[in-house]
């Protein structure tokens, strides 16, 4: 299904593969006799699976657009819900926040997977990593216009931030 999925995606059928992708995410995460899938590729399908849906979604505009995105902050929450090590959640939840226009959720969501990155795979290196690069390139620049404050001074807080909680 997982091959299927990404099939699909390649072949510019997002929809569908979010389709696919979310018949495997339906389980719980954990120890679930019925999860066809373990931890660590639950992991990538949630990756997939918001990919997809973010693919489908900057080819709609408006309310369609939105609900596009809160569907997938929606499911992120939920996941961390059950596995707050899930670097895949932490990530998308920012990112679907930011792509919602909503500057101060993505900002807090990249804060809460900063701080929870360690507890991930890989001690939360390449989370961080890509937590950087999206506060860097887009929550920036949306919190600096929400606050009306100078760009060099949303990173300035960043970067204090990162070196408080760079543990």
């Amino acid at each position: 299904v997982v091959g299927l999925g990404e099939e699909l995606f390649f072949d510019n059928a997002a929809g569908a593969a979010a389709d696919l992708f979310d018949s495997l995410l339906m389980v719980s995460p954990g120890p679930n006799p019925l999860s066809p899938l373990s931890i660590v590729a639950r992991e990538r399908v949630l990756d997939w699976w918001a990919s997809a849906l973010d693919a489908q979604a900057r080819a709609r505009s408006g309310a369609e657009r939105d609900a596009i995105f809160q569907r997938i902050r929606d499911r992120m929450r939920a996941e961390l819900g059950v596995n707050p090590a899930s670097t895949s959640a932490s990530y998308w939840l920012a990112a679907a926040a930011l792509a919602q226009g909503d500057a101060q959720g993505a900002w807090d969501a990249a804060l809460a997977g900063w701080v929870r990155a360690p507890i991930g795979e890989d001690r939360g290196a390449a989370l961080r990593g890509d937590l950087d690069g999206l506060v860097q390139r887009g929550i920036v620049a949306e919190r600096s216009k929400t606050l009306a404050q100078p760009p060099d001074a949303i990173r300035a807080e960043w970067n204090a931030f990162k070196e408080q909680w760079n543990r």
